[in-house]
């Protein structure tokens, strides 16, 4: 198998999530509450393993 990188967290290996908002009385309204939590996908590593059957070939990419 061949590994690629994590189309979830594009390799970082976490994602940056909305949890809830608070309110900020210098802006005067509600924002955003985020937090970075592990990727599901890859499990942290910014990797994912690729099907072979995925790539081409070097026959394919030959013209004939």
């Amino acid at each position: 198998m061949r590994e690629e990188i994590c189309p979830e967290c594009q390799g970082c290996g976490y994602l940056e999530v909305v949890v809830g908002s608070y309110y900020s009385h210098s802006f005067g309204n509600y924002l955003p509450r985020e937090e970075c939590v592990r990727c599901g996908l890859c499990g942290g590593t910014g990797l994912v393993e690729a099907p072979e059957e995925e790539y081409a070939t070097e026959e394919e990419l030959v013209p004939a």
